[in-house]
């Protein structure tokens, strides 16, 4: 059995394969472990934004000023303040 050399090749090429994956595997295990270290940084981040952006969901529901930043709000006042000077320029001229 020893004497057949195609037989001993296809063995020494199925071992040099399967070191290689060998490696290969503990190569994914390490940086595995390492991406679940890093994402282990961001959870308690994550879960913070996360009720965050639900608790403003619900703001909106329970009146429709949240909805509306405050830079919408003063762009608003400042129209209606335009439009009031207005009104009064009219009257004045009237």
């Amino acid at each position: 059995m020893l004497n057949d050399a195609t037989l001993v090749n296809s063995l020494t090429e199925s071992k040099v394969t399967t070191e290689e994956i060998e490696t290969k595997l503990k190569t994914a295990k390490f940086v595995e472990d390492r991406i679940n270290g890093i994402r282990a940084l961001y959870e308690q981040t994550a879960s913070k934004a996360s009720n965050l952006y639900l608790i403003i969901v619900q703001l909106a529901q329970l009146d429709p000023m949240y909805q509306f930043s405050l830079e919408w709000f003063t762009e608003r006042k400042l129209l209606i303040n335009i439009d009031l000077i207005l009104i009064k320029i009219i009257l004045q001229i009237c």
